[in-house]
Formats: C-alpha cells, structure tokens, sequence
C-alpha cells in the first residue's frame, strides 16, 4: 500500500514531465531540419532564442530577472552544463542516429542514481534498479542499435554519454534549486548562459543557409522543446527525484523515434513496440520505488 501511495504520489508531479517529454521528442527531427547550420550553431541558436523568448515574457508580464548571488552561484553552472549537453548531443545527432544517440544520452538515469548516492548519500530502492534494467533493454529493443559500427558511429555514442552525464549533473543541481526562486528567471538565465558557451565556436563557423525553413526550425527548437519543454522540467525536477524524472524522460526515445518515423520517414519495426512497452514498465517501476525525495 505504501508503495501504491508513492505512486500516486509521484503520478500527481507528472504532467510537468511528460509535457516535457513530448517538447523533448520534437528536438532531433527539429534538428536535423536545421541543418546545414552546424551543431554549434545550432544549440547556440536555440537557446538563445529561448532566452530572448523567456525574457520578453517576463518583462511583458511585470516579473523579475534578477537573482541572488548565491541562486546565481548555482544558476550559472546549470547554464555551462546545459550547453555542453545541447553541444555533444547536437554534434552527436551529426554523426549518429536519433534513435542511438537518444538511447545512450538516457544512460543519465544511471549518473543521476549513482551522483545522488555519491554525494548527497541519497538511498535508491531496489525497484529502481528493476525500473532502470527494463527501460535500458527496452529503449535497446526500440533502437536496434547499429550493427555496422564505424568511427563515425562510436564517436556519436561517446559524444551521446557525455551528453548524458552532463545533462545528470544539470538535474542534480535543478533538484537542489529551492522553490523560492522564480522559476521564469531561472529558464532565462540558464538558457542564456547556454547560449552564450556556444556562440564564440558557433559565430566562428560559416553560416549556411538555404531557405527560411532553416530559420524556422532553429525557432522552433528554441520555442518547443528549450523554452516550453526545459522550463517544463526545470518544473517537474523541483517536485520530482531528478531519476525519477529522467527516467521518465526515456520516454523521449519512443516519441523521438514516432516523430523520426512520421517525419523523416525512419520505419517503425515490431522491436519499436516490444520496446517501447519495456520503456514504459520501467517507468511505472521507477515510479514506485519507495526511495525519499530530497531535492531542496
């Protein structure tokens, strides 16, 4: 009973998440639609977009920009270790698949148990690991994985590991963001500083554009999955364990590879639903796990 309650309990911070998921799941096929802008450029591009987009909102609705010093001592690392996820990942996506890079990016949930244990002695349930070990060879199922293994695609799925465990310390410290900071002037200063990584190499680079749809997508990147789907997390990872946010977050690879299949024409196999209900078990096992909270 007491796990049914914690699950309850954890189904109440969901939609935060899961509308997360599906800004998330729109970010590679946005991206590939992008290019020619390099990968650089373009998680630059976007989060600058998003910046820009979250500030004039703000602004327009009367709030503050402005932080402490001391939520900026921990505002400003989220910001370098959200560009070094959008840059490895992005450049990732360049070399590899949606469906591999996606895959090995969501070993995060791994970094993330292993971070919190590591250095805030956090206690993780053993239907955690169960969860974790079903969503792994699930998202494994749905991908396939390559079996032509070339530099170019070992290459991606390093630069996707890295991606990930950037992106498990960037939801370590989200976690530990205390409720009293506006959530709004958060986003803006996270994406910013983002933005500001990338765009010394990205500025550097030519500028290659073809046609206005380009623009478009780089947009759309910085609107949909940065400034609805992040702040959504950014939201979800202040009422949620970061694992177990992550690890509903897997649920990206299903959507992503949906989106690849509708609009890039990636083909759907029986592995993809065998896969995807792995995926989605191990969700509702993480979900259970009886371990506290402990994130503010």
């Amino acid at each position: 009973m007491m796990g049914a309650a914690r699950l309850l309990g954890s189904l109440a911070d969901l939609p935060f998440v899961l509308g997360a998921v599906v800004c998330f799941s729109l970010a590679p096929v946005l991206a590939r639609l992008a290019q020619p802008f390099t990968p650089w450029q373009i998680a630059s591009f976007r989060t600058l977009v998003g910046a820009a987009i979250i500030g004039g909102l703000v602004k327009m609705g009367g709030g503050r920009l402005r932080l402490s010093n001391g939520e900026l001592r921990v505002v400003i690392p989220m910001g370098i270790l959200a560009g070094a996820t959008f840059v490895l990942f992005f450049v990732a996506l360049h070399y590899g698949s949606i469906a591999l890079c996606l895959t090995l990016s969501y070993l995060s949930p791994v970094f993330i148990a292993l971070g919190m244990r590591l250095f805030f002695k956090e206690p993780v349930g053993a239907f955690y690991y169960w969860g974790m070990a079903l969503v792994l060879t699930g998202i494994g199922i749905l991908t396939g994985f390559a079996p032509d293994l070339t530099r170019q695609v070992l290459l991606a799925g390093v630069l996707a590991v890295l991606s990930g465990a950037c992106w498990s310390c960037y939801s370590i410290l989200g976690g530990r963001v205390g409720n009293q900071t506006p959530l709004p002037a958060m986003a803006f200063w996270v994406y910013l500083i983002a933005g500001l990584c990338a765009a010394p190499v990205g500025l550097r680079e030519e500028i290659r554009i073809l046609s206005v749809y380009q623009i478009g997508a780089v947009i759309l990147l910085g609107a949909i999955p940065l400034v609805v789907g992040q702040t959504l997390y950014l939201a979800a990872i202040r009422k949620m364990h970061p694992a177990r946010a992550n690890a509903v977050c897997s649920l990206e690879v299903v959507g992503g590879s949906f989106f690849g299949w509708l609009a890039l024409n990636e083909a759907l196999a029986a592995n993809a639903i065998i896969g995807a209900s792995l995926v989605q078990l191990g969700v509702v096992c993480v979900l259970w796990d009886n371990s506290p909270r402990k994130c503010g």
